[in-house]
């Protein structure tokens, strides 16, 4: 079975040093879901250690301000001109301060409304992305899904599921509330990538 292990919500923070040490130092690879504010005044260290490690981190775009409120999100009830903004945006700073093109969307909280799969088609046709992190039976799924992206379901029920299909693990290393939590997350990693392989999104 392949793995891909989402971690979301990057912001280049000094504390997130360790956790991407360790991913360095153990060669696991990992899907981060950047944060393009936090690349405004990112910790340089923390910069140039994902800058310096490309060939085990694959970067994709989680927003720019990662907004995920009770009754809207970055991309669920806010406007086309704002949603295109927090992708182009993110894009953009990511860009200019690894030298990485992003090909992969991640949403805040996995919600999207009708106005992203216009966003969607933008990026796509003007940025060339080809991969979309989703949760089957969300909220417009089968209308993002006509987009033409890869759909990288992080549910996927046992009649859904082939060999082919990697296995996609979503956590939160960047937003764990102590430090057993992050020890804990780097056991479970340790032992996945012991028994599975473990891939990135530009590698499908």
């Amino acid at each position: 079975m392949k793995i891909i292990i989402k971690a979301d919500d990057c912001w280049f923070h000094y504390r997130e040093k360790d956790f991407l040490q360790f991913c360095v130092d153990k060669k696991i690879k990992i899907a981060l879901g950047i944060v393009g504010k936090g690349l405004e005044k990112p910790d340089q260290e923390v910069l140039q250690l994902v800058k310096n490690n490309l060939d085990i981190f694959d970067l994709f775009n989680h927003s720019y301000n990662h907004v995920v409120e009770k009754d809207f999100k970055e991309f669920f009830k806010t406007d086309l001109e704002y949603q295109e903004k927090s992708i182009v945006g993110t894009h953009n700073i990511v860009k200019e301060k690894t030298g990485y093109e992003m090909k992969t969307i991640g949403f805040p909280a996995n919600a999207s409304d009708e106005n992203t799969k216009k966003v969607l088609k933008i990026a796509k046709e003007k940025y060339g992305y080809n991969n979309l992190f989703n949760v089957r039976g969300s909220y417009n799924y089968n209308e993002i899904s006509e987009v033409g992206l890869n759909i990288l379901n992080l549910s996927i029920t046992t009649n859904q599921f082939t060999e082919d299909d990697p296995c996609i693990l979503q956590i939160h290393p960047f937003s764990a509330r102590d430090e057993h939590q992050v020890e804990m997350t780097k056991l479970r990693l340790t032992a996945i990538q012991n028994i599975y392989k473990i891939i990135l999104p530009r590698e499908i």
